[in-house]
Parts: structure tokens; C-alpha cells; sequence
């Protein structure tokens, strides 16, 4: 998604804005990525938190996403990889 953009942009492309089930996919990819299960619940919600601030301010104008992915404190109760089986 990201990397997308990017590309579109040096070329001299349109950008696509993403949609919601597009961002969750998003999401889901990058806790999957990022986490371990040899870390604490805690520490991998962090990871994830971390890299969600680089993308989660383009997701809406008011910050509501932001602001809910700043205040998660538990892991998802299912990851992009369970959605996509």
C-alpha cells in the first residue's frame, strides 16, 4: 500500500486513496510482520502502534483512526493471516 503510493507518485501517476478494508488488510499484514510470539501481548501491540503512526494520519481527516490505534492496549482478536483462510 504504502511503497504503492510511493511508486505512483515518482512516476507521475494519480494516487489512489486506500479504502477501509484495504487499511485493515494493512494492519493485519503489518501485526503479522512485526510481531513475535515470544514477545509480551503488550510489547507486540507497541510494535504495531509504533509503525501505525507513519500511516495511520492519512487514514482520516478527523485522526479518529489514530486516535483509536493510540489507546489499543490489547492485541486483535484475529490477525490478517486468520481473515484470509
Amino acid at each position: 500500500m504504502i511503497f504503492g503510493q510511493i511508486r505512483r507518485r515518482l512516476r507521475g501517476e494519480p494516487l489512489l486513496a486506500p479504502t477501509g478494508r484495504d487499511v485493515l488488510q494493512y494492519v493485519g499484514a503489518l501485526y503479522d510482520a512485526v510481531t513475535s510470539p515470544l514477545a509480551s501481548e503488550a510489547k507486540q501491540v507497541q510494535m504495531v502502534k509504533r509503525s501505525m503512526n507513519y500511516v495511520g494520519v492519512g487514514v482520516d481527516a478527523g485522526h479518529h483512526f489514530i486516535h483509536a490505534v493510540q489507546r489499543a492496549q490489547i492485541a486483535p482478536t484475529s490477525s490478517a493471516s486468520a481473515r484470509r483462510s
